[in-house]
């Protein structure tokens, strides 16, 4: 990103893991697992013509310090002290911007009345139908850690990349379940999926839309999970529509 493009707002403590600018509603973007503010610096210049825009880093991503292995619940508190910061300075609700992970931050404050509209990207939080093969790994991992026999060669390449505070922390995340949570959103929802997102496949945002039913999904062809990356001219025109 281009770092003269943004500015710290003088209203909030000077943060050099939130960025703030443009003016208008307040606009909130939630980034994904082991990403940053930054993976939105396509939606931070342009909505900020818009809206007043901001996108934090959150613990553990970034060089931004966790303290101890979050689980989601933490993240969700983080996540709630921005918005009442925002809320009270702003006077307005807030529209939120959430992908993959940062939508499971999302879920686990909702439903929040300080929030107004919600876009999903790529979002997490729906059980993924594991294939026969990955089923049987699983299934080989979890017989050899009771045992207590070596795991080390499971797990993806990311979560062995993680230092054991994040390792802890992550297991927190996946293993919690939020479909009933999901079912009680309510507020108007715009669910954007990339087709060829292998992360969170299109199946599961299908599976989205049926649980909230205030949402309406819109794909991109030829787009992945980084969907707003990818197409970032569909994404941005997609989103400022549904927002404005």
């Amino acid at each position: 990103m281009n770092k003269t493009s943004v500015s710290t707002d003088e209203k909030l403590s000077p943060n050099p893991h939130l960025i703030v600018c443009g003016q208008g509603r307040p606009l909130l973007f939630l980034h994904g697992y082991l990403s940053s503010k930054e993976s939105f610096s396509l939606q931070i210049n342009y909505f900020s013509k818009y809206f007043k825009v901001f996108a934090p880093d959150m613990a553990g991503f970034n060089g931004r310090l966790m303290p101890y292995p979050y689980a989601l619940s933490d993240y969700a508190r983080d996540v709630s002290r921005l918005i009442d910061r925002i809320v009270k300075e702003e006077g307005e609700k807030v529209n939120v911007v959430a992908h993959s992970f940062g939508a499971r931050v999302l879920f686990k404050l909702l439903p929040d009345t300080r929030i107004d509209k919600i876009v999903l990207t790529g979002a997490a939080g729906i059980k993924p139908r594991f294939s026969i093969k990955k089923s049987l790994r699983v299934a080989r991992y979890k017989i050899r850690k009771k045992l207590g026999l070596d795991v080390s060669r499971f797990g993806s390449s990311d979560y062995k990349a993680l230092d054991p505070v994040m390792k802890q922390s992550f297991v927190k995340i996946v293993g919690e379940r939020l479909e009933n949570r999901i079912k009680r959103v309510k507020k108007p929802c715009l669910i954007v999926s990339g087709t060829l997102d292998t992360e969170t496949p299109l199946y599961t945002a299908k599976r989205l839309n049926k649980l909230i039913t205030s949402s309406r999904l819109i794909t991109i062809r030829k787009a992945g999970h980084f969907a707003f990356i990818d197409d970032a001219h569909a994404f941005n025109l997609i989103v400022k529509e549904f927002l404005l």
